[in-house]
């Protein structure tokens, strides 16, 4: 199994660096970066707009990790951040709906999209207080190392 790790400063300015380290790794080592890249991207979004809706000014001074790990099957992309998570009355509400259910919302569209493009989304308060949402995409052909 190959990791690929990035942890930056809660700031607009990181999600530009995510996206361009990710999509190098991701096009040099998996035939679905595209999509995987996507997938990555609306949960570093997610992570950063809560984040900033947290801490306000002072998100900068938290950060937002990726990780993106390789295993013989698939993928796992993992995004965690000290924003204090997705309440799970909320996440099922989020779950529970449709494309037509969000289309004119501003909250749930990346989310949902993403549960339609993975087999698997977990969802995780770690002790050092940072919450983890971790996908799993399997069937994705991971080039040799």
């Amino acid at each position: 199994m190959c990791t690929f790790e990035l942890e930056l400063p809660c700031q607009l300015r990181s999600i530009e660096l995510f996206d361009t380290k990710a999509t190098e790794y991701l096009q040099k080592y998996t035939d679905s970066h595209r999509s995987l890249a996507f997938i990555a991207h609306e949960l570093l979004i997610n992570s950063l707009e809560a984040s900033f809706r947290r801490y306000g000014d002072l998100a900068f001074r938290y950060s937002i990790k990726l990780k993106i790990s390789q295993y013989e099957q698939g993928i796992d992309i993992t995004v965690s951040d000290y924003a204090g998570g997705i309440h799970p009355d909320e996440l099922h509400q989020v779950q529970g709906r449709s494309l037509e259910d969000i289309v004119s919302s501003e909250d749930g569209r990346g989310l949902l999209m993403i549960e339609h493009m993975v087999d698997d989304i977990k969802m995780e308060y770690k002790n050092d207080g940072a919450f983890e949402i971790k996908v799993r995409k399997e069937g994705v052909h991971c080039y040799d190392q």
